[in-house]
């Protein structure tokens, strides 16, 4: 369907850190837990990172 797999693989991982990140995001909410908010700050830089690694070809 796709010719280029880094696109789908970036399009998947940009899903589940999504997906994640609101999950994430919910329970910071609810419990104001540091180590959450740490969990919501890695996996903002996985994402930043996933995307620079589709756009720059390494």
């Amino acid at each position: 369907m796709f010719k280029d797999n880094r696109f789908v693989g970036t399009v998947l991982t940009c899903i589940l850190i999504a997906f994640l990140l609101s999950i994430t995001i919910k329970r910071f909410f609810i419990t104001k837990d540091p180590l959450t908010f740490f969990y919501i700050g890695v996996l903002l830089v996985v994402l930043t990172a996933n995307i620079l690694y589709y756009k720059c070809d390494v």
